[in-house]
């Protein structure tokens, strides 16, 4: 049992890593293609040639694409995350609430105890159920992550070759 809610709260932390390094990677990216289109707007003024206009048109649709995609992304993950979540809540509640109160109406110490360790075990199989929504909330943010991620660096690539 320790090992299970050490490994889970183990991927839950590992969840949270992949998130902060994708969520670097596409603002350290994100910033390289500001300061690129910002040059070439800044270089063109009020006359942009046709590549500075395709450009142009290019970044307004992506970003149209990549909210929707990251909209799309956010609501269907946080339906079966919310449902799957409420159930296990329900559950574990339910289960707690249920040994509570059997602690609660013991008559003798030894019946106490007994109920009382109950109780205690109940309350531990709800960590890797915690652990479990924390590493459903990286990968919901993750999904909506994604597209943004995955246009921003794709164009500091393309960028960069010029």
């Amino acid at each position: 049992m320790r090992k299970a809610r050490r490994s889970s709260g183990l991927s839950a932390f590992s969840s949270w890593l992949r998130l902060a390094r994708t969520y670097t990677e596409m603002t350290t990216a994100a910033m390289e293609v500001v300061a690129h289109r910002t040059r070439r707007m800044t270089t063109a003024g009020g006359r942009p040639n046709a590549r500075d206009r395709r450009e142009l048109a290019l970044m307004v649709q992506e970003k149209i694409d990549a909210a929707a995609q990251s909209a799309y992304a956010v609501s269907s993950g946080l339906l079966r995350m919310n449902h799957r979540s409420a159930m296990q809540a329900g559950l574990a509640m339910l289960e707690a609430s249920t040994n509570a109160l059997s602690l609660a109406g013991s008559r003798t110490a030894a019946q106490a105890v007994a109920r009382q360790v109950r109780l205690g075990r109940s309350l531990q199989r709800t960590v890797p159920k915690i652990a479990a929504l924390s590493t459903a909330t990286t990968s919901l943010a993750s999904a909506a992550l994604k597209p943004v991620h995955s246009r921003a660096t794709r164009n500091a690539i393309r960028l960069r070759r010029g």
